[in-house]
């Protein structure tokens, strides 16, 4: 088995659930933590302690979130890296 197909199997349930919810970094639109929480309906603090632990593990990132209308800043949110989008396929198809 590769070291690739390990990543990710430490991760609780939750967290999983979390990989397959974000948006990746080449999504246009990136929801608010609030929004990804009240989705997944978890306690937004239950949804930060996730996202900085895959934040340290390199699967998400987080940054500025443009206003689509008119580019300017409207925010920050978290999204998937790279590493975090082949998490979410290999999660994804099992």
């Amino acid at each position: 088995m590769s070291a690739d197909a390990l990543i990710g199997d430490d991760l609780t349930p939750d967290a999983r659930r979390v990989v397959l919810e974000l948006a990746s970094c080449e999504d246009d639109f990136r929801p608010y933590i609030r929004t990804v929480a009240a989705d997944l309906d978890m306690p937004v603090e239950n949804l930060r302690r996730i996202l900085r632990k895959l934040s340290d593990d390199g699967f998400v990132t987080y940054g500025p979130v443009r206003d689509t209308d008119e580019g300017r800043p409207a925010g920050s949110s978290y999204w998937l890296t790279e590493a975090g989008i082949r998490l979410r396929e290999r999660l994804a198809h099992g």
